[in-house]
């Protein structure tokens, strides 16, 4: 269903469920420039195939997301 589309589909998600609950990604991701998109891409190919522990994770979660200002 999601044929060579799961890391869009993921970012994608991702984005919504911050937004959802009151967080969006920072600044610094957005726009995203090719570079940016190759890292963000092998970031979650390594999440994928459980190269990347909890705690590195939660890392890159803290380094890219900010709560939204607005209550």
């Amino acid at each position: 269903m999601f044929a060579d589309g799961n890391k869009r589909t993921t970012f994608i998600l991702l984005n919504s469920f911050l937004e959802f609950n009151g967080y969006f990604l920072s600044d610094s991701l957005l726009p995203m420039s090719d570079e940016q998109q190759a890292k963000l891409a092998d970031f979650m190919r390594s999440v994928a195939a459980g190269k990347k522990s909890v705690n590195a994770i939660f890392d890159w979660l803290k380094k890219n997301v900010t709560k939204s200002a607005s209550p």
